[in-house]
């Protein structure tokens, strides 16, 4: 697992947040799923942990195959880091990259969300579930506070 403190761009969107778990979150975890959802989740947690005042936590669980040692991945994790280091160029918003190496995305995203975690996920609008509403579900149904965002 490699870790990189960045920061984030924060857009000029007012944000607001209201609900029973404001005062209970202490970090913004946005998960990457694709290039395109990251970043307009990105770009709707920016302006939110900004009137928070907390950070964000970019999380990507990336798996790595079995014929390979968990240690020694096909991809340099500090490649997968400085692929988003260009997203992160304001420092309104503390933003930490935290690639985790795993076999199974699941479990990854399990051990990364702390009960004080507010979930944010982009997602493209279709009719039919996205690959992050799903997500989002599972994450509700386990009792974690999820924010999909879709475009």
């Amino acid at each position: 697992m490699a870790t990189v403190y960045t920061t984030v761009r924060a857009v000029s969107r007012p944000a607001t947040f209201s609900g029973t778990c404001k005062a209970s979150v202490r970090e913004i975890l946005i998960i990457h799923t694709a290039v395109p959802q990251t970043l307009h989740a990105l770009l709707e947690a920016a302006p939110l942990a900004q009137s928070l005042s907390i950070p964000v936590r970019l999380m990507i669980p990336h798996v790595v195959p079995y014929p390979l040692p968990l240690n020694r991945p096909s991809v340099d994790p500090r490649g997968i880091v400085d692929s988003f280091y260009t997203v992160a160029e304001d420092p309104r918003v503390e933003t930490t990259v935290d690639v985790r190496l795993c076999r199974d995305a699941w479990e990854a995203i399990h051990q990364a969300i702390t009960p004080s975690s507010l979930v944010v996920l982009g997602s493209h609008k279709r009719w039919w579930p996205s690959r992050e509403s799903r997500l989002a579900a599972r994450l509700r149904r386990d009792g974690h506070h999820v924010l999909l965002s879709e475009f």
